[in-house]
């Protein structure tokens, strides 16, 4: 359902779900084999589990209400920023996330800082452009302003 879910998918570190008590160190009383059942029914479901990802070897870990599991797993909170990023900017930018996109969170980084630099170039561009125009009419006002100037002391002169 969710692009988290896929980013796991695609980095090959999916979700799982593991029961409470072996986050504890106590044993799960049997409760394995149903995790086994209700991770096949998760994923089944495209389950995307926002909120719970593992961050440089600690696993932040997300209680399922009522189930006695727990969501675990699934890609980096950098790589979750970094790819989130990249989406919003190839978005706003207007060059679109399309087939054919950063995979690596590096690829994605140097994407993201070529669109910041295209996008100041824009902006630098379009600055001259509208200052070069606004300097031009200043200039034909200021011609209109002093043959007016010379008409009128022509005139009473």
């Amino acid at each position: 359902i969710g692009w988290l879910h896929e980013l796991a998918k695609r980095l090959g570190t999916p979700y799982f779900l593991t029961p409470l008590t072996s986050l504890l160190g106590e044993s799960p009383h049997g409760s394995m084999t149903a995790g086994l059942v209700n991770y096949s029914q998760w994923v089944g479901s495209g389950f995307n589990g926002t909120g719970s990802v593992a961050s440089g070897g600690r696993t932040r870990v997300r209680a399922l209400n009522g189930t006695g599991m727990s969501l675990s797993g699934g890609p980096s909170v950098r790589s979750s920023y970094v790819t989130s990023l990249y989406f919003a900017l190839s978005s706003l930018t207007s060059v679109g996330f399309g087939n054919v996109s950063a995979n690596t969170d590096s690829e994605k980084i140097f994407s993201i800082c070529t669109m910041l630099i295209g996008a100041l170039m824009h902006a630098v561009v379009f600055g001259n452009v509208t200052a070069i125009i606004q300097r031009m009419y200043s200039r034909r006002s200021l011609y209109h302003t002093r043959t007016k100037d010379l008409k009128d002391f022509i005139r009473v002169h």
